[in-house]
């Protein structure tokens, strides 16, 4: 039994490796897919039917110039306003891309490779349940994305030099913390879109 011991624990050691391989796959393809289902359907009702209408409207003031000027300028209006929409739809499109970071590291690895590459003075700890499982992939993007627009406000308006961000889950949700030792709000906010940048350090 001595003998047999070791080598039975590399087959089982091997044996978890292999299953945590085949999580992490198809955790992947489960991401790409649904990350390939959004933006065909983006692209199919959204971004289609604008450059479709700029087409048509191209065609309609090709027809009109000789004829009618006046109404080949208001096609070219519209046209200008279904190029103005199609290039926002392009940019809301870009902007809801799941990051490759997520398919590379986990969310996790992601956001502490994000904490040291905005590195400037804000130490940032990213710490996490150790029972975290994979998670749904819209729901990992979500919770990313929620967690770099709060350790951006912190950058910005907090004056902190130390933040957390504690990820925990059970059955039912994804809980997503960030504490920081920043200046808080003041007794009596104010009403507005954010803070002004703090100009020295907080005293700890």
């Amino acid at each position: 039994m001595a003998a047999l011991a070791p080598q039975v624990a590399v087959v089982t050691h091997a044996a978890e490796l292999n299953t945590q391989l085949e999580d992490a796959r198809r955790h992947l393809l489960d991401a790409t897919q649904a990350e390939r289902s959004r933006l065909h359907r983006d692209l199919h009702d959204g971004l289609g039917p604008s450059l479709s209408g700029v087409a048509l409207g191209l065609e309609s003031v090709r027809r009109a110039l000789s004829g009618n000027p006046d109404r080949a300028g208001r096609i070219l209006d519209r046209a200008q306003a279904e190029v103005r929409g199609a290039v926002d739809e392009v940019r809301r499109i870009l902007d809801n891309l799941r990051p490759p970071t997520l398919d590379a590291l986990g969310l996790v690895g992601a956001l502490r490779a994000h904490a040291q590459d905005s590195a400037d003075g804000l130490a940032v700890q990213v710490a996490a349940d150790p029972l975290l499982t994979p998670l749904d992939p819209d729901v990992e993007a979500a919770a990313y994305r929620i967690a770099l627009e709060a350790l951006t406000n912190v950058h910005r308006h907090a004056c902190a030099t130390r933040c957390t961000v504690r990820l925990s889950a059970d059955d039912s949700q994804l809980l997503v913390e960030v504490n920081d030792d920043g200046r808080g709000l003041p007794a009596v906010p104010r009403e507005g879109v954010g803070w002004p940048r703090c100009a020295i350090a907080p005293s700890l």
